[in-house]
This record gives structure tokens, C-alpha cells and sequence, in this order.
């Protein structure tokens, strides 16, 4: 399908897509090797950060990446499994299985921003 049919979520998926790159490759250089104009996909990245403001957060994306379905509780009634979440950046933060989600979200919001633990 066409990127100009495409909807937010796509252009999201993109726009992370190119933040993993961003050091190496310009927007318009992405745009361009992808197939889509670099000025529509400069709108999208504007609009998402738009709708991100009004939310009042912004979406981190998450991937398991590894289950361990043997994992036990430690003596200190800690699980021995945890979270794994990764920034852009390449910041890596661990949580145990249970941590709060509003905690998580909020580090990760705090830390994504440029903040300090």
C-alpha cells in the first residue's frame, strides 16, 4: 500500500525505524530509500510528536524478547523473571517480574526525555 494511505501507526513504526538510525542516516535519506517523500514523513514525525503533547506521555514501544517459563521466586520473594526494556538510545533497564507498570512508564518517560535515575 501506498505511505501516503497509511495510517499513524505506520508512520509511527517509521519514525522508530529512523530513530535507531538518526545518527547515521538523515530523514530525508530514509524517507527516500523507503519509497515515501520526505516531506509527508516529516509531517507524520511533527504530528506524532503533536498528539504525543496533548496525551500528555508517549507510547515506548516494548518487545519480549525472552520467556522463561521455569523462573521461581528468589528467597527474597523477588521473581527471577524480569523485563527487559531498551531506549533508542541503547539504555537498558531491567524490572523484576511485578514491577508497577505506571513506575516503569514513568522511568522510562523520565529517562527518554533526558532525565536523570
Amino acid at each position: 500500500m501506498a505511505a501516503q494511505k497509511q495510517g499513524a501507526r505506520w508512520w509511527a513504526k517509521q519514525t522508530e525505524e529512523w530513530e535507531a538510525v538518526r545518527g547515521e542516516v538523515s530523514a530525508r535519506e530514509f524517507a527516500e530509500s523507503r519509497g515515501f517523500n520526505p516531506q509527508t514523513f516529516s509531517w507524520w514525525r511533527h504530528e506524532l510528536r503533536r498528539r504525543d503533547r496533548e496525551r500528555g506521555g508517549s507510547l515506548i514501544p516494548v518487545e519480549v524478547v525472552e520467556e522463561n517459563p521455569e523462573a521461581k521466586m528468589t528467597s527474597s520473594g523477588f521473581s527471577e523473571r524480569w523485563l527487559e526494556a531498551e531506549l533508542p538510545d541503547g539504555l537498558k533497564f531491567r524490572f523484576s517480574e511485578g514491577t508497577g507498570v505506571e513506575y516503569v512508564a514513568g522511568l522510562l518517560k523520565s529517562m527518554r526525555r533526558g532525565g536523570r535515575c
